[in-house]
């Protein structure tokens, strides 16, 4: 009976933050170009870029390193949906629907784990739930952010199973460790310092020494297989246009800090952040949250007065509750100086982000007080409204209209990505490359000279090789936006090529019948990059193979 219970539970939450999805349409978000991602990540492991870094339309047709510094993983699982259906606007849906049942179970694990079967459906439902992912899922469009709340709480779960010594504790850390690494790099960067203080204070609080050992090593070896991505994508930013593109105007953090007043105000809008507190998008925390908060500070004074305050079952619900209110503190005008102290704080553009870290660690607050705080028949009567008051939230969770041809937002055209997608996701093209003095979406391969089809012999993402005749030796320029890694060959031996005004690949040819060739190969920090993720994989794999064996 109680497993029914869960499992209905569970479905019921799903399909309450999933429901627009169920439509046989689309709708618009803020933020739609994962349509032209899916395509581009399918283009680029169809023509062997294996990993995917660059981008071949994107750039306005002159490519771009999109997938080298914009986290993969989502749209790994969205290329794959999009190869196996053939659908892009399913394929853009799973991305939806994935993120909503790895939280769910994810936040289920893990209340189950640390309070009870009831703990983990009200923990699932408080952080599936709250409004600020419906603000995310179905008016930002923000699905990689969404990945990177799922991965944060199974980060969160796999430290809780380390601490229990349960057998493959450390492999879920590890994992969660690799799909937050590759979920959203901004996310990981908020995450990481809240799960180091939360993850410090239990072990000291335990003393939990070879826990703490194995929750070090389980994490790193995480980053270690994430290496091929985080190290390129930190380490080599400065050669693209990122920060002229992403930290001015719009996009200056001063312009976005909250007021206290919008986390308990329920309005609901479809538009942007702006200056001040009347934004046209909700940053409410819903009526549920704000209720079961109450109730869990309410017992917390109660343990106070009884002098059980830093009691072992009153410790998560208080250290989530802190994390929980420093990460709102984080959203306020009250920590400019943090913003302004911290360099890198600069590249999150919007403080209310970090919304994600406080409806993950106020879940855990509320779940926590309830659960452990109260008992009997107030326990179940608590969770039973709490839970009715979460699902109201559904409400939110839709999009202000469906779109009467979606195909044109989430197309698979390839000249839509150049044309129009590409000025949509401008923040990584390469310095130098300047679209203003370029045609857009070029036809040919080659701008100088042009060609006839049959002389290009091979157009891949990552690779062009094409067969000049040249009765002058001449400087040729490939419509291909440089950037470190490419390389030049001539006949098959490499050389030296230059960098046009414009910011593309020229290469001096001499006169004669000639082979010319480009591709998209490593630098230096990509080759150790590439090779500490192969070792942290092979290190994984024997640590798999030992414990099989005992």
């Amino acid at each position: 009976m109680r497993r029914l219970f869960t499992a209905t539970a569970l479905l019921v939450i799903l399909l309450a933050c999933s429901w627009p999805l169920l439509h046989t349409g689309f709708f618009r978000v803020h933020d739609y170009t994962h349509g032209a991602r899916i395509v581009e990540m399918t283009q680029a492991v169809t023509d062997g870029h294996i990993p995917p870094q660059w981008s071949k339309h994107f750039g306005y047709g002159y490519g771009m390193p999109l997938f080298l510094f914009y986290a993969p993983l989502p749209y790994y699982f969205g290329a794959l949906i999009y190869w196996l259906s053939g659908s892009l606007i399913l394929s853009v849906s799973a991305l939806f629907w994935a993120a909503n049942v790895i939280t769910i179970l994810g936040a289920y694990f893990l209340g189950k784990r640390i309070f009870s079967s009831l703990g983990g459906v009200l923990l699932a439902a408080a952080v599936a739930l709250a409004p600020y992912r419906a603000v995310n899922l179905f008016i930002r469009g923000a699905v990689s952010e969404t990945w990177g709340i799922a991965a944060s709480i199974w980060l969160l779960l796999g430290f809780v199973l380390v601490l229990k010594k349960e057998k493959h504790g450390w492999l879920i850390l590890c994992l969660s460790t690799v799909a937050l690494l590759l979920s959203h790099n901004l996310i990981t960067m908020m995450f990481l310092p809240f799960f180091t203080v939360f993850a410090t204070v239990i072990i000291l609080y335990r003393r939990a020494w070879s826990e703490a050992v194995t929750t070090f090593f389980s994490t790193a070896l995480g980053f270690g297989i994430a290496a091929f991505y985080i190290f390129p994508a930190f380490l080599e930013k400065s050669n693209t246009q990122v920060a002229e593109r992403i930290l001015t105007q719009y996009f200056d953090f001063h312009l976005h800090f909250l007021y206290l007043r919008q986390f308990v105000t329920p309005y609901w809008g479809y538009g942007g952040s702006i200056w001040g507190p009347n934004d046209d998008i909700s940053f409410f925390l819903g009526y549920g949250m704000l209720f079961g908060l109450a109730i869990t500070i309410g017992l917390l004074f109660r343990q106070a007065q009884k002098r059980k305050f830093f009691e072992k079952k009153s410790l998560i619900t208080l250290l989530s509750l802190i994390l929980g209110a420093v990460a709102v503190l984080l959203t306020t005008q009250k920590s400019l100086f943090v913003w302004e102290s911290i360099s890198l704080f600069k590249f999150i553009q919007f403080p209310w982000r970090f919304l994600s870290i406080v409806i993950i660690f106020f879940s855990l607050a509320l779940t926590g007080g309830i659960i452990r705080l109260s008992g009997g028949i107030l326990r179940f009567i608590l969770v039973l409204l709490l839970l009715v008051v979460l699902l109201g939230n559904a409400r939110y969770f839709r999009p202000e209209a469906y779109l009467d041809n979606p195909e044109f937002l989430y197309s698979e055209d390839q000249g839509q990505v150049s044309e129009n997608m590409s000025g949509i996701l401008p923040d990584f093209l390469p310095q130098g490359f300047d679209e203003q003095i370029l045609p857009l979406n070029p036809e040919m391969l080659l701008l100088e000279p042009e060609l006839p089809n049959q002389n290009i012999l091979v157009d891949r993402t990552h690779e062009k090789l094409v067969f000049l005749e040249l009765d002058l030796a001449q400087n040729i320029v490939f419509a291909v936006a440089d950037f470190p890694g490419w390389q030049v060959e001539i006949d098959g031996e490499k050389i030296e090529h230059k960098t046009t005004s414009a910011g593309l690949i020229q290469v001096a040819v001499p006169s004669g019948a000639h082979y010319v060739g480009v591709l998209f190969s490593t630098t230096l920090i990509r080759t150790w990059a590439n090779s500490i993720s192969l070792i942290s994989l092979l290190v994984l794999l024997f640590i798999l193979l030992r414990q099989e064996k005992k």
